[in-house]
């Protein structure tokens, strides 16, 4: 199914970072959830309210006036842009976070696929060669001038 290894640990990052961001999104939406259903709650007791009152209006209508339905009338239409300013503005944010979140995935994906890239491309004996070349020659260096500094003292004396 996978032909190495590295695939198949790409693939499981992969699916654990989805897991991740499934959560993610889940614990979003049950937010979601609750601000409208407490928002929709907030609104039908307003509403409900505003009916009572209105029934009370009617009750008294002789001595109320049109300003007061009018004022009652502007005070729910008030609540209601209110709520959907809100709602609008939760939504916009939510979906925000959803492509800071996408940009975030693709981002490490992208930085995984070069260091796993650079992983692969990686030449080990090679480079244990070049490090045993450079290890010989820092040796014949502080040789050279270890018997440099002999001849420097005998000279001396």
């Amino acid at each position: 199914m996978y032909s190495d290894i590295e695939e198949l640990m790409k693939e499981i990052e992969k699916f654990k970072s989805n897991i991740n961001e499934s959560g993610q999104l889940c614990n979003i939406l049950i937010n979601m959830y609750e601000q409208l259903k407490s928002t929709n709650e907030s609104f039908n007791s307003r509403y409900e309210q505003f009916f009572a009152e209105i029934a009370k209006v009617n009750e008294n209508l002789n001595n109320q006036s049109e300003d007061m339905i009018q004022k009652h009338l502007q005070i729910v239409e008030k609540q209601k842009a209110d709520i959907e300013e809100k709602y609008s503005e939760f939504v916009s944010n939510f979906s925000k976070a959803l492509d800071v979140n996408k940009a975030q995935q693709d981002a490490f994906e992208k930085k995984a696929e070069v260091i796993i890239e650079r992983l692969n491309n990686l030449e080990i004996e090679a480079l244990l060669k070049e490090i045993k070349k450079v290890n010989l020659k820092v040796s014949l260096l502080f040789g050279g001038v270890g018997i440099a500094i002999i001849i420097a003292v005998i000279s001396l004396f």
